[in-house]
C-alpha cells in the first residue's frame, strides 16, 4: 500500500437512488455555473462548488463521452472533505459547444485543444476563484491523457494529479494501431476527418448493465437516466480525427524528456478488468514518472462507479494520496 487509507463513508447501494437525488439538490443550491471562451472562441461549460475555509481545490477532468454532471457523487465526497471542486465539459461533450453537427459525435482537431481548454479553465476560472495554492486534478480515462499532456506544459501549477484508468493506449480489438492509423487516414481522405469513425457505436437507451464499464447497478442506472434526460449527454461516437488522436496520444504521454517536466505528485490507478484502455502502458507511464501505481482488482474501466464497499476503499486511497 502506497498511502495510508483515510476513513471515507460512501452512499450505500440500497439507498443510492434516493440519496443521490438529495445530494444533487443540495449541491445545485451551492453551485455556480457558466461558460468561458477557450483559446479559439469556443464556449466551454463549467460548474463549480466552493466551500468555506477550503483545504485546497480539485479540478475534475472527465473522460470520453462523459460530462461533469456524471461526477456529482465524487463532488459530494470532495466538498465534504473541504475541497473546492471545479468541473467542466470538454469541447464536443455535454453542455459545451461542438465543432461538428450532431450531438452524438465527439470531435476534436487535436488533443492539444483539450489541453489548451484545461489551461484556460484553470487560469481564467479556477485561479481567480481559489488562488494558485494546492490545486489538484482528478482525471479519468481520456481526461488522464489530457491531464498528462497538461502537466508536461504546466508542470509547476498543480500540486497532485490522480490519473484514474488513464488512456495511454485504447483497446483496439485485434487491429494493430499501425493498421488502424492507416485505415483512419484512408477513411478521412474519402469522407473527411470530421466524419464519423467507421466502427463507432450509437447511444443505446437500453444499454445492458453487464455490458457496461461499471460494477454498481444503482450508479449505472442513475447515470443512464441522466443521459436519457438530455440528449446533449448522449454523445457516444467519435469522428475519425478523435480516434486518430486517441491512438497516437500514448506516444506523447510516454515521452521521457517531457515527463521529466512534471513537478506534481502523481498517482496512477488501474482497473483490473478494464476493456477500454490497456493497463500495461499505464504501469509504464507510472514507471517513467517514478510515481505511485495502484491496481484495483475486480474493477472495470470506471473504477469510481463500483459497489459501495469497493468505492469506499477507492475513495480512501484518493484522499490518502491528496492528503499525504
Amino acid at each position: 500500500m502506497l498511502y495510508t487509507p483515510k476513513k471515507v463513508e460512501v452512499i450505500k447501494e440500497d439507498e443510492y437512488l434516493q440519496r443521490i437525488i438529495e445530494v444533487e439538490e443540495t449541491l445545485s443550491a451551492h453551485a455556480k455555473e457558466g461558460t468561458f471562451k477557450s483559446f479559439d472562441g469556443l464556449n466551454i461549460f463549467y460548474r463549480n462548488y466552493l466551500v468555506e475555509n477550503p483545504v485546497g481545490s480539485i479540478v475534475i477532468v472527465h473522460g470520453f463521452t462523459e460530462y461533469c454532471k456524471k461526477y456529482t457523487e465524487l463532488v459530494w465526497y470532495f466538498t465534504n472533505r473541504g475541497y473546492n471542486v471545479f468541473t467542466y465539459d470538454h469541447r464536443g461533450h455535454g453542455l459545451s459547444e461542438r465543432q461538428v453537427e450532431g450531438l452524438v459525435l465527439a470531435h476534436v482537431n487535436s488533443f492539444e485543444d483539450y489541453v489548451k481548454d484545461l489551461e484556460r479553465f484553470i487560469e481564467d476560472i479556477v485561479v481567480p476563484c481559489a488562488g494558485k495554492e494546492n490545486i489538484n486534478i482528478f482525471s479519468h480515462s481520456m481526461g488522464g491523457s489530457v491531464t498528462t499532456l497538461y502537466l508536461m506544459r504546466c508542470g509547476d501549477r498543480i500540486s497532485r494529479a490522480l490519473l484514474s484508468s488513464p488512456m495511454v493506449y485504447p483497446f483496439t480489438s485485434d487491429c494493430p494501431i499501425t493498421v488502424l492509423k492507416l485505415m483512419l487516414k484512408q477513411h478521412a481522405r474519402k469522407n473527411g476527418w470530421d466524419a464519423r469513425f467507421k466502427y463507432a457505436s450509437d447511444f443505446n437507451p437500453d444499454h445492458p448493465f453487464d455490458k457496461s464499464h461499471d460494477t454498481s447497478y444503482p450508479r449505472f442506472r442513475h447515470n443512464l437516466d441522466v443521459r436519457l434526460s438530455d440528449e446533449r449527454y448522449q454523445t457516444s461516437a467519435s469522428t475519425n480525427r478523435w480516434m486518430y488522436e486517441a491512438v497516437t496520444v500514448g506516444k506523447k504521454m510516454l515521452r521521457t524528456k517531457d515527463l521529466k517536466k512534471i513537478k506534481a505528485k502523481v498517482l496512477v490507478i488501474s482497473s483490473g478488468e478494464d476493456t477500454v484502455v490497456r493497463p500495461k502502458p499505464q504501469k509504464k507511464l507510472a514507471d517513467h514518472l517514478g510515481c505511485g501505481f495502484m491496481k484495483i482488482e475486480g474493477a472495470k474501466h470506471s473504477a469510481f462507479i463500483c459497489a459501495s464497499e469497493k468505492l469506499e476503499k477507492y475513495m480512501q486511497t484518493v484522499f490518502a494520496f491528496l492528503e499525504s
